[in-house]
């Protein structure tokens, strides 16, 4: 039987009204994920992120938002690293190889052999429409949309490695600490960035 979490979003009513906005009620949800890691987004980074939390013993899930992975490159094409970069990882050598190239279809083979071979699970086409909140406000969670309907992934940590920050945002994150948080080189919880794979190579 899968567990439901309620998800009050403004107040419980069912009048709607001329105007711009109206009340929805509230509803329970299914949990797909109880994990201790939530990482949103299908960068390289965010795989990344998800293998080196799974790597030091959490569980992970992650939410991409595009029909595959690895979108920071191929929907960039930038594929290729810059003079003297060298991969130094083991995912970086994977998708730029001897030749330090790569192409589309290798970023995304290489990226889904990387979560499936850690045992991540995960899902495409998920977008993160609210944050679930623990007693003292802070994050707990994620809802997230799909063809599936809604759905809840509940977890002790959230990693934003969306390219636009959208689950800080939800967190209702000021856009001066997101633009902070972007000059950092490492994915961590909030800290939405435009993504690359270029950290990993030197």
């Amino acid at each position: 039987m899968k567990a439901l979490v309620t998800l009050c979003l403004l107040t419980i009513g069912t009048t709607v009204s001329a105007g711009t906005t109206v009340v929805e009620n509230s509803r329970e949800i299914p949990v797909a994920h109880d994990v201790d890691v939530v990482v949103v987004g299908g960068s390289a980074r965010a795989v990344a992120a998800a293998v080196a939390a799974k790597e030091s013993g959490a569980t992970v899930f992650l939410a991409a938002q595009r029909p595959y992975l690895g979108a920071d490159l191929c929907a960039t094409w930038r594929l290729w690293l810059e003079s003297g970069e060298r991969p130094v990882d083991g995912l970086a050598k994977s998708l730029f190889g001897e030749e330090d190239s790569a192409t589309p279809m290798n970023v995304k083979r290489t990226l889904d052999e990387a979560l499936l071979e850690a045992d991540i699970p995960f899902l495409f086409g998920c977008y993160v429409t609210d944050i679930l909140c623990d007693a003292d406000g802070g994050p707990a969670g994620i809802v997230m949309a799909n063809r599936s309907g809604r759905q809840a992934v509940i977890a002790k940590v959230v990693i934003d490695a969306t390219d636009r920050a959208a689950a800080a945002r939800l967190a209702g994150r000021s856009s001066r600490l997101i633009r902070r948080a972007s000059t950092s080189s490492t994915v961590s919880s909030w800290a939405g960035r435009r993504t690359n794979m270029h950290d990993c190579c030197r």
